[in-house]
């Protein structure tokens, strides 16, 4: 059970005027305050009692607000108001005017390689800004990233990330959260360090769908970058979408190495490769590997 709908009501300082949409950990509206539109995301009531959750949602808020950057969904404040008797705890983040990728898929068979690496370079800066705060997304998926009408990248949605020391984690230890079919194969090992690079192995998957129109675990089930990693059935994106350039499929696949000591070192490089292109010393050096 999830929150009551509060739109029409008003929550502190602001005036909510309309659902947004909803996920599991809460529920975002378009608001009205202080600061002109805002998008407002509210716990579910039903959290409030888990152990854990009430401090993941502050936490998230408080790396929101330390992020600073053009490509991440700014968190503007937080707060914990009573509404009918129930303490109700909100975060304000920046209203964004666009549409998610998942949502543009929706329309788009898929998208033009262009607008591929365009979505690539952006989605790499934001994620370098998280990774620089000692944290990891966890959660990078279409659904999470949004275009606005001039072509922006905003990255949102901070509420699985987790702190790489783990005395300040996020999340909760042992249990598995975020979206299963763009997790990392370390994010399944309770032992594993996960760091930045699963970021990564996420925006390989995101990237392999955006420029295919189909998702490379497509028709799996359950544990599914397990078993496809474990048989080596991930085919490479140009098996769907034979117009890829090898530059883009090649470093599509270098995103989706098993281990992650075989993917790029860190968001900034890949940034860096998908800027230059075919004339980065990444590719110059791949592709002689390929001839």
């Amino acid at each position: 059970m999830g929150t009551a709908n509060l739109t029409g009501q008003q929550l502190g300082p602001y005036s909510i005027e309309a659902e947004l949409g909803s996920g599991g950990m809460g529920t975002v509206y378009r608001a009205t305050g202080p600061e002109g539109a805002v998008a407002l995301k509210v716990l579910h009531t039903h959290l409030m009692q888990t152990p854990g959750f009430r401090d993941r949602f502050l936490r998230e808020a408080e790396l929101g607000r330390a992020i600073t950057h053009p490509n991440v969904v700014r968190t503007l404040a937080a707060d914990t108001i009573e509404v009918n008797g129930q303490p109700t705890h909100y975060i304000v983040m920046e209203f964004v005017e666009g549409q998610t990728l998942q949502q543009l898929l929706e329309e788009l068979e898929h998208l033009p390689e262009e607008l591929c690496r365009h979505v690539g370079i952006q989605v790499t800066g934001a994620l370098s800004a998280i990774h620089a705060q000692a944290a990891v997304h966890r959660d990078l998926k279409p659904a999470n990233v949004i275009i606005t009408p001039e072509h922006r990248i905003k990255v949102m949605d901070f509420g699985v990330a987790r702190l790489t020391d783990t005395a300040q984690q996020l999340s909760v230890a042992g249990q598995f959260l975020g979206s299963i079919l763009y997790a990392a194969p370390e994010q399944w090992d309770p032992q594993a360090k996960v760091d930045g690079r699963a970021d990564l192995f996420a925006l390989g998957i995101l990237l392999y769908e955006i420029s295919t129109g189909r998702h490379p675990f497509a028709g799996l089930e359950g544990t599914a970058p397990l078993a496809a990693l474990a048989s080596c059935r991930i085919e490479p994106a140009s098996a769907t979408n034979p117009e890829l350039s090898p530059f883009l499929v090649e470093l599509i696949g270098s995103l989706l190495k098993p281990d992650p000591a075989d993917r790029f070192a860190a968001a900034a490089l890949v940034h860096d490769v998908l800027e230059a292109g075919e004339r980065s010393s990444w590719w110059q050096s791949r592709s002689r590997e390929l001839e």
